[in-house]
């Protein structure tokens, strides 16, 4: 081509392009300058707070509920809309592992059984962030007694230290095949007066460190969840890991300080180790959908 034509093209494109800049600018401002509604979603109807055993991750525990739960009762929560949160515990050294880093809520000190004492220290931080979590959605507009927490094994033990130092009436709390220790501080969390504040046995984080209470400002009126909720507790008959008799105890003894466990008898379910069972979890949704949801 002649020079220029070539000169007369890119002129010609120059153009175009300032033509584009300055409208793609004058839309983006008009596009500024209206007020556009904010869109929200709607908190749930509901919340179950599901946490997993020592080694397993929220993501692990949520595809084996998912694989074993009766699908009706899957299907039941999501109709009632009803959100399932399975939060994962931070990656720790564990003592039973020769201190191998895995995902636990807790240390345990000497042994599984539960005359060896707690370790207090990662309880009350993984208690903290579990309620956290509770007053996540209760400021999101959930109701508490529409928020169930609990879990399997050790996540069934924090489910149950979390809601000893909640003071909202939750709608249920859980624990599947899991107990507490013998020295355990929620022993004393229910046998104080309201709104005390337990004091440290020595145990993991040193003496007199208070701790925060999920819903309470330690000003007075404090009744744990564990002490206005129903707690649903079940464990397998088998189980040679987490023995029946642990949980058995722990649910006499607190029954013996208030607490309303359910069902009643203490839950067995036959021919079962540790694990969950397909009718052990259509019993615990059940439960939740009649009573709660």
């Amino acid at each position: 081509l002649p020079i220029a034509a070539l000169f007369l093209k890119r002129d010609r494109f120059i153009r175009s392009l300032s033509f584009l800049l300055t409208s793609s600018s004058v839309s983006s401002n008009a596009a500024s300058a209206l007020s556009l509604p904010t869109i929200t979603m709607p908190p749930p109807n509901g919340v179950l707070i599901f946490c997993h055993g020592s080694g397993d991750t929220g993501p692990g525990v949520k595809q084996y509920v998912e694989s074993i739960a009766p699908k009706a009762s899957l299907r039941s929560l999501r109709n009632a809309g009803i959100t399932i949160r399975y939060p994962s515990a931070k990656p720790r050294p564990y003592r039973l592992m020769g201190n191998s880093v895995t995902s636990i809520w807790f240390d345990r000190i000497g042994g599984m059984a539960p005359s060896y004492p707690e370790e207090v220290e990662f309880i009350k931080e993984s208690s903290a962030a579990i309620n956290a979590i509770i007053e996540e959605y209760v400021d999101s507009g959930v109701p508490p007694s529409k928020i169930v927490v609990g879990g399997f094994s050790m996540g069934g033990g924090i489910g149950l230290q979390a809601a000893a130092r909640c003071r909202h009436e939750l709608g249920a709390v859980f624990a599947l095949s899991s107990y507490l220790c013998d020295d355990s501080l929620v022993y004393d969390i229910l046998g104080r007066k309201p709104c005390s504040t337990p004091e440290d046995d020595g145990v993991g984080s040193g003496q007199g460190k208070e701790e925060v209470f999920c819903g309470s400002d330690n000003d007075g009126g404090f009744v744990p969840a564990l002490l206005t909720s129903p707690v649903f507790m079940a464990h397998g008959d088998d189980d040679d890991f987490v023995l029946t008799e642990w949980g058995e105890g722990t649910a006499g003894r607190l029954k013996g300080l208030g607490v309303n466990i359910v069902p009643q008898p203490f839950l067995r379910i036959p021919d079962t180790h540790h694990e969950m069972t397909t009718e052990e979890l259509r019993l615990l949704f059940d439960f939740l959908m009649l009573n709660v949801f």
